[in-house]
């Protein structure tokens, strides 16, 4: 995933570090930032709500940011549901 989004021109950092622990991914592209949290086999709700109880979304205070939970399944290896919440 990560190199399809560089390959795009986008900047991709992978665990990305905050003051309540590690994003999984951060997109930044125009301006917009997208904090995504993966989870296998939990819901997408879930990784929503860490990222807000973490505040892996913090450091980008002032920009348009949207967090973004993806629940994937361990049997298929596939996105089963996504969440989007925009701050």
């Amino acid at each position: 995933m990560v190199n399809l989004l560089e390959s795009a021109g986008l900047s991709v950092v992978v665990e990305d570090e905050s003051a309540g622990g590690r994003a999984d991914v951060v997109v930044k592209m125009n301006g917009v930032v997208y904090v995504i949290e993966l989870k296998v086999d939990k819901s997408a709700r879930e990784a929503l709500e860490q990222i807000k109880g973490k505040g892996y979304h913090e450091p980008f205070r002032g920009k348009e940011v949207y967090l973004v939970g993806i629940s994937v399944s361990s049997k298929s290896g596939r996105v089963v549901k996504w969440a989007l919440d925009q701050l």
